[in-house]
Parts: structure tokens; C-alpha cells; sequence
């Protein structure tokens, strides 16, 4: 998931690395100054590409496709800000504590749990309706 960072993060993280490579005697800023300039030159984007998230889902431990059903490793092609708190399982069948909490919040109703699903797929996969 990406997000921002401030630059002093940057260099404390490039500096562990060069410790944990046990590389040593750069003895002044400028060599993590110059590192993180390299990297700011290769990962430059002109623009933010971020799919939406009518096309796909984050979950911790991929990405689904919505409309093809695929499942994909993270990318930092993606451009993923976000991801829901949960892994991605497809045999998974128990959904009992939504149930659970569907049945309380519509005091058993059928039709309004009904409502309440195909409402979270909406505001899940984005879909935005006039009404």
C-alpha cells in the first residue's frame, strides 16, 4: 500500500539498509542524499494511476480483479493506497458473524438484509448511484 513519506524517513531507512549491507565510511549525508536522488529520478511519476476500485480489491495478500475473478500478488504497478483488513480466501464459505450482525441490525428481515448487502458490494467496489 502506498503512502506518503517524509524524506527524513527515507533517509533513516536507506541508512539501515547500508548498515544492515555493512556498507560503511560514506562519513557525510551527501551519500544518502545522492542515493535518495537516484531513486527519486527512477521513480518519478508524472501522474498517479490508481485503478478503481470498481476494477479491483486489495486485500492483505493480493489483488482481486472484479471482473475477471482473478487474484494478483501486490504490484506497485497497482498504485494501491488502500486495502481492506482482511486475506483474499476463495474456499472461504463462513460469513456467520456478518450474518450474525445482519440479522440484529435488520431484526431478521430478509429483504433488508438483502438491501444492506448489495448496498456494502456497492460502497465496497465503489459504485457510485443517483438517487
Amino acid at each position: 500500500v502506498w503512502e506518503l513519506i517524509t524524506e527524513d524517513y527515507l533517509k533513516a531507512k536507506v541508512h539501515q539498509i547500508l548498515k544492515e549491507r555493512g556498507i560503511q565510511g560514506y562519513g557525510s549525508n551527501s551519500y544518502i542524499n545522492n542515493i535518495i536522488g537516484a531513486m527519486k529520478r527512477e521513480l518519478y511519476l508524472r501522474k498517479w494511476r490508481q485503478r478503481s476500485s470498481c476494477e479491483l480489491l486489495p486485500f492483505k495478500n493480493g489483488v482481486l480483479e472484479l471482473a475477471t475473478g482473478k487474484f494478483y500478488d501486490h504490484s506497485p504497478d497497482f498504485r494501491l493506497t488502500w486495502q481492506l483488513p482482511r486475506n483474499y480466501d476463495i474456499l472461504s464459505l463462513d460469513w456467520s458473524g456478518i450474518d450474525r450482525w445482519l440479522d440484529e441490525a435488520t431484526q431478521g428481515n430478509e429483504k433488508d438484509k438483502h438491501l444492506l448487502l448489495c448496498f456494502a458490494a456497492a460502497v465496497l467496489r465503489g459504485h457510485r448511484y443517483l438517487v
